[in-house]
C-alpha cells in the first residue's frame, strides 16, 4: 500500500526535512530489497551516468521494447526463452551481454539502451518474439484482447492508453472518457480528438497502427463475402450493450461497442457527448483536408463520413502485416 503522496530523498525526524544532496535515477521494486541486494546495488554503481535508466525485471515478467527502452508487461520467461534460443547461451549472461547489467537474485538492474537486444530479436519488441493473434496484448498496462478476421488482427476492443507510442502524455484536451465519467472507460475505452489520431507519435502498440479507412472498407468486405453481405453492421456490433433491440450477432469477435460521440464544440442540440448506446464512432487515420479525417459509424447500417478533428470518437488498432 503506498500513500497518496510519495516523497524521494527526505528524512521525518521533528518535521519533513528536504534532502540536500542530487538523485541520479529512481527505481521501483514490486518487494522490499535485502540488505544484500541493496549493497549491491551500491558497490556496482548500477547509476552513475547521464541518460541511465534502471528497470527491474522479476521473473515470469514480460519486456517489451518501446524507443529502446524496457517496459513491463506479462510473461518475461518468453523473453528469457526466446534469448537462449536465438543465442545457445545463458539467459542471464545474454541479458547482461546486450545490456551490459547486473543480475541480483533473478532480477536484472540495466543501464544501457536495449535496443541492442530488439536489434538481435528482429521482432520490434520481445512480446511479438511467441505472441500470436487472439491471445491477449497488453499495451501500457492494459490488457487488450485480440481478434483474428481473415487477414487482418484486430483488437476486439477500443483503445484506452493515456499516453502516445513513445510513453509520452496525450494531452487530456485530447481523450476524455465518454461523459467525462472514468466509470464507461472499461466497457467503452476512451474518446480520442482526431488532433490525437493523426500526430505522428502514434496512439497504437509498436508493431500496430490506427485503423485506416481501407482497413475498415476490408473488415466490411469480409463480412459480406462470409454471410453478411447488407447486414455487416449486425455482423460487427456487440451482442449486448446496444438500445432498443438493436445489439449485433458479432459474428466475428470484432465486439464494436456503442461508444458515442463527444462533440467539440459542444453541440447547440446534442450536447457535448450523446448517442452512447446507439451509435458507435472510430477515427481512421485517413484524413480528408487540413482539418478532418474520416471516420467509421455502425448503427443498424455503416457510415464513413469525415468529421472535424477537434471531435472525439474510440479508436481501434490492427496489427501492421508483415
Amino acid at each position: 500500500h503506498l500513500p497518496s503522496d510519495i516523497a524521494i530523498g527526505r528524512m521525518n525526524h521533528s518535521a519533513w526535512d528536504a534532502f540536500n544532496g542530487y538523485i541520479d535515477d529512481v527505481g521501483f521494486w514490486n518487494r522490499a530489497l535485502t540488505v544484500e541486494e541493496i549493497s549491491a546495488l551500491y558497490n556496482a554503481q548500477v547509476l552513475p551516468s547521464t541518460g541511465t535508466s534502471v528497470y527491474t525485471v522479476n521473473d515470469f515478467m514480460t519486456v517489451s521494447e518501446l524507443n529502446g527502452e524496457m517496459h513491463i508487461t506479462e510473461n518475461f520467461q518468453l523473453a528469457i526463452d526466446h534469448l537462449n534460443n536465438l543465442t545457445g547461451s545463458d539467459p542471464a549472461a545474454t541479458l547482461m551481454e546486450f545490456a551490459e547489467g547486473s543480475v541480483v537474485n533473478d532480477n536484472i538492474y540495466m543501464h544501457y539502451s536495449l535496443q541492442l537486444i530488439v536489434d538481435a530479436i528482429n521482432a520490434g519488441s520481445v512480446q511479438n518474439a511467441s505472441w500470436t493473434c487472439g491471445a491477449p496484448l497488453d499495451y501500457y498496462l492494459v490488457g487488450y484482447s485480440t481478434v483474428q478476421i481473415g487477414d487482418q488482427c484486430w483488437f476486439a476492443e477500443n483503445l484506452r492508453s493515456t499516453q502516445f507510442t513513445d510513453g509520452s502524455a496525450i494531452p487530456t484536451s485530447a481523450v476524455d472518457p465518454f461523459g467525462d465519467n472514468a466509470s464507461n472507460t472499461d466497457a467503452w475505452g476512451l474518446m480520442y480528438e482526431g488532433t490525437a489520431v493523426i500526430d505522428s507519435r502514434g496512439l497504437c502498440p509498436s508493431g500496430w497502427h490506427i485503423s485506416s479507412n481501407a482497413d475498415w472498407q476490408q473488415l466490411i468486405n469480409y463480412a459480406a463475402n462470409n454471410g453478411f453481405s447488407g447486414n455487416e453492421s449486425v455482423a460487427l456490433k456487440s451482442a449486448s450493450g446496444w438500445s432498443s433491440g438493436a445489439n449485433g450477432s458479432d459474428a466475428f469477435g470484432f465486439n464494436a461497442k456503442p461508444g458515442g460521440f463527444h462533440y467539440n464544440p459542444v453541440h447547440p442540440y446534442w450536447g457535448e457527448f450523446n448517442h452512447s448506446m446507439i451509435s458507435g464512432y472510430w477515427w481512421t487515420s485517413t484524413i480528408q483536408s487540413n482539418s478532418e479525417s474520416i471516420a467509421w459509424t455502425l448503427q443498424n447500417n455503416y457510415f464513413s463520413p469525415s468529421y472535424y478533428n477537434s471531435n472525439g470518437m474510440s479508436v481501434r488498432c490492427l496489427k501492421d502485416t508483415e
